[in-house]
């Protein structure tokens, strides 16, 4: 019998345990699918970054992921979930939204762990207790900056281990921090710009344009020539395109 259990959609690299779970369903955009048991929800590390689907909906969005034609090439399933013979089927409009739901879901989920691989990065500059005292830091310093007689407990210290005055390591920390800041404002920016406008998309075809333009995943020939972004020869009907899609981030 087919699995109905619930899918589960994550980035393995950052949880490889999580692969003896279950059973594989597929890969898209790099993300683990799989079927897990029930009882296993509730023991999710921490913090994973994850989509819950039901086996249904894990099932027609992978079948019609991309899909813009009418008509499909499909394999059908007998009652032990075999594959059985291929034949052609019209897509309803129910697996078209379907299909753009879940792409939505799992092409956020893609974003923020591109981010949170970003940020990790970003804080790989400074040592993790550096960082935790950070804000103290800073208050000290501009506080210190507008009057040189308030009291500091803190950079007084980190300027004489340094060998600077406690003026000269207050205005390194302000630097440092607004670099820092600016840095990490960006990022938050960029991911929501990108969350915002996967959220914008109304339909499977202007999603494909999002995946295309910022992740280099190439939409489907019919649908580049209906974008001008591919040629047809009415002699031989061989589409090409105008230009060669770039693979990767292009963000």
């Amino acid at each position: 019998m087919a699995d109905t259990r619930d899918v589960i959609v994550f980035d393995l690299e950052r949880y490889p345990i999580l692969n003896t779970w279950g059973t594989r369903l597929d890969s898209i955009m790099g993300l683990y699918w799989g079927h897990i048991d029930t009882d296993r929800w509730d023991n999710l590390p921490q913090g994973i970054g994850y989509v819950r689907l039901t086996a249904a909906d894990a099932i027609t969005a992978q079948t019609y992921w991309g899909e813009v034609r009418a008509e499909k090439s499909v394999y059908g399933t007998d009652d032990a979930g075999l594959y059985t013979d291929k034949h052609k089927e019209t897509i309803t409009t129910a697996n078209f939204d379907k299909t753009e739901e879940v792409m939505k879901k799992i092409i956020t989920l893609k974003i923020q762990g591109i981010f949170e691989k970003r940020y990790t990065v970003l804080k790989t500059n400074y040592g993790e207790l550096e960082h935790a005292s950070w804000k103290d830091q800073y208050d000290e310093s501009t506080a210190y900056i507008a009057n040189n007689s308030t009291t500091v407990k803190l950079i007084d210290r980190l300027a004489t281990i340094r060998g600077l005055t406690t003026a000269a390591f207050a205005a390194k920390v302000v630097d440092k921090y607004n670099a820092w800041q600016t840095d990490f404002f960006n990022l938050a920016v960029k991911e929501q710009e990108l969350i915002q406008e996967v959220k914008s998309c109304s339909d499977i075809k202007s999603l494909n344009v999002f995946l295309e333009d910022k992740f280099g995943i190439e939409m489907s020939m019919q649908q580049a020539l209906e974008y001008s972004r591919a040629t047809k020869n009415e002699s031989t009907n061989v589409i090409t395109r105008n230009s060669e899609v770039t693979w990767g981030l292009q963000f």
